[in-house]
Protein backbone atom coordinates (compact mmCIF):
# COMPACT_ATOMS: atom_id res chain seq x y z
CA UNK A 1 0.00 0.00 0.00
CA UNK A 2 2.55 2.42 0.94
CA UNK A 3 4.43 2.73 -2.60
CA UNK A 4 0.76 2.66 -4.13
CA UNK A 5 1.16 6.19 -2.42
CA UNK A 6 4.76 6.97 -3.43
CA UNK A 7 3.86 5.46 -7.20
CA UNK A 8 0.61 7.97 -6.90
CA UNK A 9 3.20 10.86 -6.26
CA UNK A 10 4.89 10.88 -9.12
CA UNK A 11 2.14 9.64 -11.19
CA UNK A 12 -0.19 12.96 -10.31
CA UNK A 13 2.11 15.19 -9.02
CA UNK A 14 1.10 18.63 -7.26
CA UNK A 15 2.01 21.48 -8.79
CA UNK A 16 4.22 23.21 -6.85
CA UNK A 17 3.96 27.40 -6.61
CA UNK A 18 6.80 29.52 -6.03
CA UNK A 19 5.41 33.33 -5.08
CA UNK A 20 6.99 35.55 -7.61
CA UNK A 21 8.42 38.46 -5.97
CA UNK A 22 10.47 40.35 -8.24
CA UNK A 23 8.95 42.14 -10.90
CA UNK A 24 10.13 40.82 -14.31
CA UNK A 25 11.58 42.93 -17.18
CA UNK A 26 8.77 42.98 -19.00
CA UNK A 27 6.47 44.34 -15.96
CA UNK A 28 9.08 46.74 -15.44
CA UNK A 29 8.37 48.13 -19.02
CA UNK A 30 4.87 48.22 -19.08
CA UNK A 31 4.19 49.66 -15.58
CA UNK A 32 7.06 53.00 -16.53
CA UNK A 33 5.13 53.10 -19.75
CA UNK A 34 1.95 53.15 -17.74
CA UNK A 35 3.51 55.78 -15.15
CA UNK A 36 4.83 58.10 -18.45
CA UNK A 37 1.22 57.84 -19.50
CA UNK A 38 -0.66 58.73 -16.28
CA UNK A 39 1.89 61.81 -15.88
CA UNK A 40 1.40 62.64 -19.31
CA UNK A 41 -2.61 62.87 -19.09
CA UNK A 42 -1.75 64.82 -15.86
CA UNK A 43 -4.05 61.83 -14.15
CA UNK A 44 -3.13 62.55 -10.83
CA UNK A 45 -5.45 59.39 -9.35
CA UNK A 46 -3.62 56.89 -11.70
CA UNK A 47 -0.34 58.30 -10.76
CA UNK A 48 -0.93 57.94 -7.51
CA UNK A 49 -1.77 54.43 -7.49
CA UNK A 50 1.14 53.31 -8.26
CA UNK A 51 2.50 54.56 -5.17
CA UNK A 52 2.38 52.48 -1.88
CA UNK A 53 1.14 54.16 1.42
CA UNK A 54 4.24 53.91 2.73
CA UNK A 55 6.29 55.35 -0.16
CA UNK A 56 8.72 57.68 0.46
CA UNK A 57 10.94 60.29 -2.58
CA UNK A 58 14.21 61.15 -1.64
CA UNK A 59 15.35 64.91 -4.12
CA UNK A 60 19.22 64.76 -4.04
CA UNK A 61 19.90 68.37 -4.04
CA UNK A 62 23.54 67.68 -4.28
CA UNK A 63 25.61 65.47 -2.92
CA UNK A 64 25.23 66.23 0.60
CA UNK A 65 21.95 67.98 0.59
CA UNK A 66 18.16 66.24 0.18
CA UNK A 67 14.74 66.16 1.11
CA UNK A 68 12.23 63.65 1.93
CA UNK A 69 8.57 63.79 1.02
CA UNK A 70 5.74 61.69 1.76
CA UNK A 71 3.38 59.96 -0.38
CA UNK A 72 0.65 62.99 0.16
CA UNK A 73 3.13 65.80 -0.06
CA UNK A 74 4.51 64.34 -3.22
CA UNK A 75 1.78 63.75 -5.18
CA UNK A 76 0.44 67.44 -3.64
CA UNK A 77 4.03 68.54 -5.11
CA UNK A 78 3.20 66.62 -8.97
CA UNK A 79 -0.76 67.89 -8.83
CA UNK A 80 -0.21 72.17 -8.09
CA UNK A 81 2.95 71.22 -11.42
CA UNK A 82 0.03 69.60 -12.91
CA UNK A 83 -2.13 72.86 -11.90
CA UNK A 84 0.95 75.57 -12.84
CA UNK A 85 1.91 73.86 -16.37
CA UNK A 86 -0.75 71.76 -18.33
CA UNK A 87 1.26 71.40 -20.76
CA UNK A 88 3.91 69.56 -18.85
CA UNK A 89 5.05 66.33 -20.52
CA UNK A 90 7.98 64.00 -19.64
CA UNK A 91 9.55 61.01 -21.26
CA UNK A 92 11.16 58.15 -19.68
CA UNK A 93 14.16 56.09 -20.47
CA UNK A 94 15.77 52.81 -18.66
CA UNK A 95 18.72 52.22 -18.05
CA UNK A 96 19.10 49.23 -15.49
CA UNK A 97 17.18 46.62 -13.61
CA UNK A 98 18.23 44.54 -10.61
CA UNK A 99 16.69 42.57 -7.95
CA UNK A 100 17.77 43.28 -4.69
CA UNK A 101 15.94 41.43 -1.71
CA UNK A 102 12.19 41.76 -2.31
CA UNK A 103 12.42 44.53 -4.36
CA UNK A 104 13.01 45.20 -8.09
CA UNK A 105 15.29 48.31 -8.13
CA UNK A 106 14.78 50.31 -11.67
CA UNK A 107 17.38 53.19 -12.73
CA UNK A 108 16.20 56.15 -15.52
CA UNK A 109 16.27 59.17 -17.16
CA UNK A 110 13.72 61.47 -17.86
CA UNK A 111 13.31 64.59 -20.07
CA UNK A 112 10.40 66.80 -18.85
CA UNK A 113 8.72 69.47 -21.05
CA UNK A 114 6.48 72.42 -20.98
CA UNK A 115 6.99 73.63 -24.19
CA UNK A 116 9.17 76.52 -23.09
CA UNK A 117 11.80 74.73 -20.75
CA UNK A 118 13.40 71.38 -20.92
CA UNK A 119 14.46 69.93 -17.71
CA UNK A 120 16.48 66.23 -17.55
CA UNK A 121 16.75 64.16 -14.46
CA UNK A 122 17.92 60.54 -13.45
CA UNK A 123 15.80 58.79 -11.21
CA UNK A 124 15.37 55.39 -9.17
CA UNK A 125 12.73 53.63 -8.12
CA UNK A 126 12.10 50.74 -5.96
CA UNK A 127 9.27 48.55 -7.24
CA UNK A 128 7.85 45.23 -5.39
CA UNK A 129 4.63 43.62 -5.92
CA UNK A 130 1.73 43.76 -3.47
CA UNK A 131 -0.43 41.11 -4.98
CA UNK A 132 -0.77 41.42 -8.49
CA UNK A 133 0.12 45.00 -8.29
CA UNK A 134 3.07 46.69 -8.62
CA UNK A 135 4.16 50.04 -6.75
CA UNK A 136 6.55 52.40 -5.86
CA UNK A 137 7.98 52.11 -2.44
CA UNK A 138 10.61 54.47 -2.74
CA UNK A 139 11.93 57.14 -5.50
CA UNK A 140 15.25 58.68 -5.48
CA UNK A 141 15.49 62.09 -8.22
CA UNK A 142 18.75 63.44 -8.82
CA UNK A 143 20.07 66.22 -10.86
Amino acid sequence: MRYWLLLGLFAFPQPIVVAQTHVTHGEVKAFIQQLEQSFNQQDITSYGNNLSEQFKVIVQLSPNDQITFDRRDFLSLVATGFKDNPSLTTKYALTKITNAGSATIVEGSSTETDGKETVRGRWRINLTKQGSQIVITQMELFQ
